[in-house]
């Protein structure tokens, strides 16, 4: 599970907010990257800023890959949670527009510069990742937010009349005193509908969850500070744009093409096993979470190509109608994977139901 935490704010009353609150609140995302802790200040005459970083070190272990991080020529500043999977292809072509000499081998200096060399638009859809970032261009004075295609990587956005405040989390959200935590009545109707609260929305008045693929970039020097109690308001705002930089209803559909059965077949495993061998690309171990059933040992199948002594992880239960550990035992043993198993009991389980919500940020 690949993770990192961040937390930017934007203060519109530099007094509101100091060090020592802002480090409190980072600090109850530190679960998401206990690696490393750091954080940045920068102050403007109508505003103050704040980025923050906990970091789960994947690519670069080093220091160099730290973050909060600033581009070749500081113009840029970013945090940034998830992996950049083709960033040695992207590292290539920025070289081929500018001379840049890397300081670490880390995809979080790749994807800085890359935005600094190149269009945001052109940036986002090269990526071959899952990720969410903020990045502070000190030039314009602009920020942009974005999220992956799929949204597999969260980011929260909240704004009223003293504070834009952007996390991976919804926890340190509670931490800062001039939160409005008022419960949005909307939310709790889709949650009572859904059992989860849709995009978006959050459980919180005025704080949104950032849609897939979305791209948010706000005009600081025009921005005026004011409550949103709706997500489609913001793109009304003359300071903000928010653009749907991929979407799947707009690629165009050739009705007319005809394709083998057998064809689409051999192309959807070459896409699989493009995709599992892209992410493979660690400085640290790498394992799979092993059921069993058929999508976790597809997977095992494509990484296999690729890697030998696999280790393989699964979770077993002591109450038979929920285990599936024998399934899971059988396909290790038939690509002789280092398998690493535990059986979760009827104890087990009751002795976490108190800390099962603490997994969540709002109700689920």
């Amino acid at each position: 599970i690949k993770m990192c935490g961040l937390l930017g704010i934007i203060l519109k009353d530099k007094k509101l907010y100091n060090k020592s609150s802002f480090i409190k609140s980072l600090d109850c995302i530190n679960h998401r990257g206990p690696d490393f802790q750091n954080h940045i200040e920068y102050e403007k005459n109508n505003y103050k800023i704040f980025f923050g970083h906990t970091r789960l070190s994947i690519l670069d272990t080093s220091f160099l890959g730290n973050q909060p991080m600033y581009s070749d020529s500081k113009r840029y500043l970013i945090i940034f949670n998830g992996e950049i999977y083709n960033h040695i292809k992207i590292r290539k072509i920025i070289e081929s527009k500018v001379k840049i000499k890397w300081k670490s081998n880390s995809d979080t200096e790749t994807l800085v510069n890359f935005i600094e060399n190149f269009d945001i638009d052109y940036v986002l859809k090269s990526l071959s990742g899952m990720f969410s970032f903020v990045v502070y261009d000190f030039k314009e004075e602009k920020l942009f937010l974005t999220r992956d295609i799929a949204g597999e990587k969260p980011l929260y956005l909240s704004l009223n009349e003293n504070y834009i405040v952007i996390s991976s989390d919804l926890k340190p959200f509670k931490y800062l005193k001039f939160f409005n935590n008022e419960i949005d009545q909307f939310a709790v109707k889709n949650y009572l509908k859904l059992n989860y609260i849709p995009s978006p929305y959050t459980i919180y008045q005025n704080t949104f969850k950032i849609k897939s693929s979305t791209l948010i970039n706000i005009d600081l020097k025009k921005y005026q500070f004011k409550k949103f109690t709706n997500f489609e308001h913001l793109g009304g705002d003359n300071s903000i744009n928010i653009i749907k930089w991929w979407d799947l209803k707009k690629i165009n559909k050739n009705k007319n093409i005809h394709i083998e059965h057998n064809q689409i077949l051999n192309d959807i495993e070459n896409l699989l096993e493009n995709s599992t061998k892209e992410q493979l690309i660690s400085d640290v171990p790498v394992g799979i979470f092993l059921s069993g059933g058929i999508d976790s040992t597809f997977v095992l199948s494509q990484v296999a190509k690729h890697k030998s002594n696999i280790d393989t992880f699964n979770i077993g239960f002591d109450f038979s109608e929920y285990d599936e550990s024998n399934d899971s035992k059988k396909i290790s043993e038939i690509f002789k994977t280092k398998h690493h198993h535990h059986i979760c009991s009827k104890h087990d389980a009751l002795k976490m139901i108190d800390n099962i919500n603490e997994a969540f940020s709002e109700p689920f």
